[in-house]
């Protein structure tokens, strides 16, 4: 059984279960290269002298990253509690929402 298909036998696809996995594919997408800009910029310069990163480098990527999901952890956190008590309406959900509607 594939995620995708169904059941393989049948051979038709979910348009709705593609458009989530693109949605999904696109947060984590934006999120890698956040990631990526982010700690590239705080860790290391603009010119580069050897082709490996150096012990200073490798460890302020590694804290840089750990920060960041602990960051996003937090804040997801802090998303389901207001949405599981309907705290108040999260407009960029409805905004997905609407958007895979639409297509």
């Amino acid at each position: 059984m594939s995620l995708f298909m169904g059941n393989l036998a049948g051979g038709t696809v979910d348009p709705e279960k593609i458009k989530v996995a693109t949605v999904q594919f696109e947060a984590q997408s934006l999120i890698f290269n956040k990631v990526l800009y982010n700690c590239q910029s705080k860790c290391m310069g603009d010119t580069y002298a050897e082709g490996d990163l150096g012990t200073g480098e490798q460890s302020c990527v590694d804290r840089c990253v750990a920060k960041f999901f602990k960051a996003n952890q937090l804040i997801g956190k802090e998303v389901q509690y207001n949405r599981m008590f309907n705290v108040n309406k999260m407009p960029e959900y409805e905004k997905v929402k609407s958007m895979m509607k639409e297509n």
